[in-house]
């Protein structure tokens, strides 16, 4: 999937997933453990959080947004997340999502999380899945 941003529309700031996500009393927002590796048995069922972070740009106001994961031979491994963005045009704004996404995982590689807006896939964020011996223990 080639990156096709629309310069006028918004912008990633951050596409990754986490362990876990926390929001602090004072409204800070925590990323914990970003994934770059899952080692697990597989196949499996991993649970991981989504944050996406966008930033307004000069169209309208209101973007569809879907998140998709895909594995090494381009099959989605989770069912796509949508939502509807709503972001000022006539101020800076910010957008933050976090979605819980299961991952269904089966095959060792590269795999894919792609942000995509108004049908335009604008970040993509890689992550390694790696087999683990029966005994390892917890994906982690």
């Amino acid at each position: 999937m080639p990156l096709t941003p629309d310069p006028k529309g918004p912008t990633v700031s951050v596409a990754v997933l986490c362990e876990a996500i926390v929001s602090d009393t004072d409204g800070a927002t925590n990323l914990v453990r970003v994934v770059e590796e899952i080692v697990t048995t597989l196949p499996a069922t991993v649970s991981r959080d989504a944050a996406v972070l966008l930033n307004s740009g000069d169209l309208p106001a209101e973007w569809p947004v879907t998140l998709s994961v895909t594995g090494p031979d381009g099959y989605a491994v989770a069912d796509d997340w949508s939502t509807i963005a709503t972001l000022s045009t006539t101020r800076p704004t910010t957008w933050l999502f976090v979605p819980r996404l299961p991952l269904r995982l089966s095959e060792p590689g590269m795999h894919w999380l792609a942000v995509v807006l108004a049908g335009r896939v604008v970040a993509r964020q890689p992550f390694v899945v790696r087999r683990a011996s029966a005994d390892a223990g917890t994906p982690r």
